[in-house]
């Protein structure tokens, strides 16, 4: 690997899975989890301060969801790669809008190669 690890933000309101995603992208030099938030609003107050390459949102959150946190994340100068996760096949959620040109990966398929996978189809690099 030329570049230094791609910094990850997790953002969901359950504490297994930052632990999981975290323990995951440890077995490899491409990532490293720099941090982990319960909302969307924690995500935002700590993206004010500092850069992500990669933030790991969860789909079903309370009081807001990962789609409408993933609007406004896109809506930043730079924004991070948002990638929208959940426990739930994608055909047992609401359809994602057609508008929001985000991926979507279910929990228990992310691994390091599968999110290197769509950083470089939706980055490039």
């Amino acid at each position: 690997m030329s570049r230094p690890p791609l910094s990850v933000l997790v953002v969901d309101d359950q504490v297994h899975f930052p632990r999981a995603a975290r323990t995951m992208l440890s077995t490899t030099d491409d990532f490293t989890v720099a941090a982990a938030v319960g909302s969307v609003a924690e995500a935002m107050e700590l993206l004010a301060r500092r850069a992500f390459d990669v933030v790991l949102m969860d789909v079903n959150m309370a009081p807001m969801n990962g789609v409408d946190g993933a609007r406004l994340l896109l809506q930043r100068p730079d924004p991070p790669l948002v990638v929208l996760c959940s426990a739930h096949a994608e055909r047992q959620l609401p359809p994602l809008p057609h508008d929001l040109d985000v991926p979507f990966i279910g929990k228990e398929h992310l691994d390091p190669e599968v999110l290197l996978a769509v950083w470089r189809r939706f980055r490039g690099s």
